[in-house]
Formats: structure tokens, sequence, C-alpha cells
């Protein structure tokens, strides 16, 4: 399987409001503070002008289902393309990443480089590939969750990360990510 690995620059809301949805533009709103609303534009704003390339459809037409698997809470759960691939977003520092794949399940973590990092990327690739929360990387063994996936580990200058699938890979193909029409 190959998988695209879009990477771009936390970008300030203003420049992503064009490609927001109502709800993306709530969520924004409700964000803590400036620099998080900036991460959450962006990564909203990287979600629907990805899939709008790779769907070939514009940006207003990219359909995102955020409900909870846990509670059925619309929002909050983990991000899915309607009608689309599957793929997976992590955010480190001012820096955004998405993996997308045709088929199957995708996990996406990266962080700044430091002592445990990779183990923790790993464990939380996996555990977005299999659409659990993070609670579970802490259970007595967690070793479970790697079963059946296979893992990638990845490296952008001081950030490490780590691709899970639940299929071989064969290539990741890294892309650039600027916001703009499809």
């Amino acid at each position: 399987m190959n998988v695209e690995l879009w990477v771009g620059p936390v970008l300030p809301v203003a420049r992503c409001v064009p490609s927001l949805s109502p709800e993306d533009a709530a969520a924004v709103r409700r964000a803590a503070s400036s620099a998080v609303a900036d991460l959450v534009a962006t990564s909203r704003t990287m979600q629907r002008s990805v899939l709008a390339r790779t769907l070939g459809v514009s940006v207003e037409d990219v359909r995102i289902d955020r409900r909870c698997a846990r509670c059925g809470h619309i929002g909050h759960g983990r991000p899915v393309a309607v009608d689309g691939p599957a793929y997976s977003v992590t955010r480190s520092g001012r820096i955004v990443a998405m993996a997308v794949v045709p088929c199957g399940a995708v996990g996406l973590d990266a962080e700044e480089e430091r002592a445990g990092s990779r183990a923790w990327v790993r464990g939380e690739a996996a555990l977005k590939a299999r659409g659990l929360g993070i609670d579970r990387l802490w259970a007595p063994e967690p070793q479970w969750i790697f079963d059946g996936l296979h893992l990638v580990d990845l490296r952008a200058g001081r950030r490490i990360g780590a691709l899970a699938t639940d299929r071989p890979v064969a290539s990741v193909c890294w892309r650039r990510w600027r916001p703009g029409p499809p």
C-alpha cells in the first residue's frame, strides 16, 4: 500500500477561514487560546483540502464525520472521511501532518525527539489505527495494540513519528501542504 504523508506549518486562523465548514469554525471558536485555535483551524483546513484533492471535489463537498465511537456525540470523535480514503492527523509544535491511505486503517503520530518518544509515537499511531483512545496506552499489557499492524518509523529534523497501518506499506510519499484550491 502507498501512503501519502502531507506536512505543513500551523497557520493563523485568518488564513484558514475560507476552507472551514460551520462545524470547523465552531471548533475553532471553542479553542482555549489563540495558539490552539490556529492548530485546530490548520488541522481542519488541511483535512478538507487534502481530501478535496484526493477525491477531486471542492472543499465544500468534503464530508467528515466526527462522531465519538464511545458516546456517540457528534463533534469530538475520530475524523472519518465520508465516502473517502482513510486518514490520520497529528500535530507537533508548529507542524501539522496527515497520512492518507486508499483503504484500510491508518494512524499517525509525531513528537519532538526525546527519551522514550519513539515508543510513545509508535503506541499512539497504533491506537489511532485501531480507532482507540490514548487511555489504552496505559493498559497493563499494551503490546496487543501492535498485533497485526505494520509500523513505519518517520523522521523530519528534530521530530520523529510513526505510521501504523493494517496493511504492508510499499512506500511513503512525503508532500508539502499549502492551503489553496484543489
